[in-house]
């Protein structure tokens, strides 16, 4: 079809989508994806392979993609496209977000050249990476004929988003195979299934746990066929399908499906696709999902949970910011809130190391928080977390554990630091600090909005406030790393909730008591620490109760906090030089 003749359908195109905000990425509209792209095609993700870069400092994840259309650059019939991330051997790094593709994928890439050079055979072949990185994919989703990326879903592929590139690139696509959309369409329409599904069990549940649904019905298995399930992807909000593991198919007969719930499943109605077509089940609810590493080690493509280890050697995990960062007060301040959020509410082992002058994310066993440089992180991209796994075969089974783990923020956003609440073009930086320490605590994205690790939010908004599942599901972590010791290391030790600080010595020397409280708290400054003010807040960063003065050395300061409801809080205490933050506990 020659767009440039219809100019009609050019008019009618914005009218066909629908806008999604995510947290964890600002909008980059399409026509800066075109201009920014040396090529933009529409193709088919047909094999994936994992290479080290020429540093061995990260793993990248080399997609090769099949050629249908060029709508804009070079005449290919395949090309090869780099993602972040992925498993070699008995290591594997996952970087959240980041575009994650699957075999059999199919849609619209917007695409640069890529500078990453990586430890593989064929070092001069020319390599891609997405522009905008997860926005830079539009999916096809033929089940209502729409192309989706993380921000919009455009309806008629053919008949519409085509024009909406067409617009801007003033160019006929160049057809390189006969792939048509109308018949993938029409292949669809004719195979609608007689099948129906009569019930599923359990209704709720959680993804990448091991948890198995079963699907009940009739007409699965025509002629002994199976075929395969999908569940809405957590990661765009269920606006498409992510497919589970052909390892995670338990059974399969004509009239049941047993199926193990995958780490990206989102709440919403589940796919079941046969070889006569699709159908949809009942509404499955998750209720948090965690991280799993998906490796084929043992031959066959696996998913397995992950655990924290005694990684310091005193029982936990010790992070460090960099100079930067720690000298940037406000972010630093706004950090150390979420990180106490985690560690008061679920035991995670984390604390605060000294900073340091590194500042780079890759693997290197430092546990970085970080800006980055530049326009280091893709467009779009507000701040990533990047989790390192290391396995072993223990007792014919394959562990695998957390080895390290990097965040990174965006250093060119309009941040609100807090602790007071975002104005409208704000992005709260607490709230998506505790989401992205949720995805270091091994937890996955759902599709609810009252919880932390909701794929979605916008500018203005705060969620800083942990729901009874994100506290589940960092549990369900917790609980196993505390009880098993793998791979020659130690377990991790749940934490006695000792918050992190600015200043350690400071910390050390301040005292609140009694703990929990009602009417009154005391607190104690040991040596020659000076106590300036106090401040409480709630766990959402509300500023509750405040009180300024200057204590004398040795000082015993008593505070009546009878306004405060039963609840925990935040006692932030400072003095000229250092900041300490304490849990506290009314009755």
């Amino acid at each position: 079809m020659n767009l440039l003749k219809y100019p009609f359908l050019l008019a009618m195109v914005f009218s066909f989508s629908v806008g999604f905000s995510q947290e964890l990425l600002y909008e980059v509209s399409m026509q800066e994806q075109i201009e920014n792209a040396d090529i933009i095609i529409e193709g088919k993700v047909v094999s994936k392979v994992s290479y080290w870069n020429s540093q061995q400092t990260n793993i990248f994840t080399i997609n090769t993609v099949e050629v249908y259309k060029i709508f804009k650059g070079n005449s290919a019939s395949q090309i090869e496209i780099i993602t972040p991330g992925g498993t070699i051997g008995l290591t594997a790094e996952m970087v959240i977000p980041s575009l994650e593709l699957s075999p059999n994928e199919e849609g619209i890439f917007m695409l640069q050249v890529a500078n990453e050079t990586l430890q593989r055979d064929n070092r001069n072949a020319i390599t891609y990476i997405t522009y905008s990185d997860t926005q830079g994919f539009y999916k096809y989703n033929y089940a209502n004929n729409s192309a989706v990326n993380t921000f919009n879903q455009n309806y008629g592929i053919e008949e519409n988003f085509y024009g909406q590139i067409v617009q801007f690139t003033q160019r006929t696509p160049l057809k390189i195979s006969n792939f048509e959309i109308t018949d993938k369409l029409e292949l669809l329409d004719q195979n609608r299934s007689t099948n129906n599904v009569s019930s599923i069990s359990p209704t709720i549940s959680t993804a990448g746990t091991g948890s198995i649904l079963t699907i009940n019905g009739v007409g699965f298995a025509p002629a002994g066929l199976t075929g395969t399930v999908s569940f809405p992807d957590a990661n765009d909000g269920g606006a498409t399908f992510f497919q589970a593991l052909e390892s995670q198919i338990i059974s399969w007969t004509d009239t049941q499906i047993q199926v193990e719930i995958p780490s990206r499943a989102g709440s919403g109605q589940v796919r079941v696709n046969t070889f006569i077509g699709p159908v949809l089940t009942p509404v499955l609810t998750i209720d948090y999902a965690l991280l799993n590493v998906t490796s084929d080690f043992t031959g066959v493509a696996t998913a397995y949970p992950t655990q924290h280890i005694d990684q310091n050697f005193i029982g936990g995990m010790t992070w460090q910011m960099n100079n930067d960062f720690n000298n940037n007060v406000p972010a630093r301040e706004s950090f150390i809130r979420s990180f106490d959020t985690w560690v008061c509410e679920t035991g995670i082992n984390w604390i605060l190391g000294t900073s340091t002058a590194v500042n780079v994310a890759e693997f290197d066993n430092i546990n970085i928080v970080r800006f980055d440089i530049g326009a280091e992180l893709p467009a779009g991209v507000l701040g990533r977390t990047t989790s390192y796994w290391n396995g072993c075969v223990q007792d014919t089974d394959l562990n695998w554990f957390v080895a390290e783990l990097d965040i990174v923020y965006n250093d060119g956003i309009n941040w609100n630091y807090g602790p007071g609440f975002p104005g409208g073009g704000q992005i709260d930086f607490e709230s998506v600090s505790v989401h992205e320490l949720g995805h270091a605590h091994q937890l996955g994205h759902v599709i609810d909005n009252s919880k932390i690790m909701f794929w979605s939010a916008g500018p203005g908004a705060a969620n800083r406030t942990l729901s009874q599942e994100d506290i589940d599901g960092a549990n369900n972590v917790q609980d196993r790393s505390t009880a098993n010791a793998v791979c020659g290391r130690g377990a991790m030790t749940s934490s006695d909730c000792f918050l992190s600080i600015a200043d350690s010595q400071f910390n050390e020397n301040v005292r609140i008591y009694p703990n929990p409280a009602n009417d009154n708290i005391t607190i104690q400054i040991k040596g020659n620490m000076v106590l300036s003010d106090v401040n409480i807040y709630d766990l959402s960063g509300k500023l509750l109760f405040r009180k300024s003065f200057i204590s004398g050395h040795n000082s015993i300061i008593n505070l009546n906090i009878s306004t405060l409801n039963a609840g925990i809080y935040f006692v932030e205490l400072n003095s000229e030089a250092a900041t300490a933050t304490k849990k506290l506990i009314v009755n």
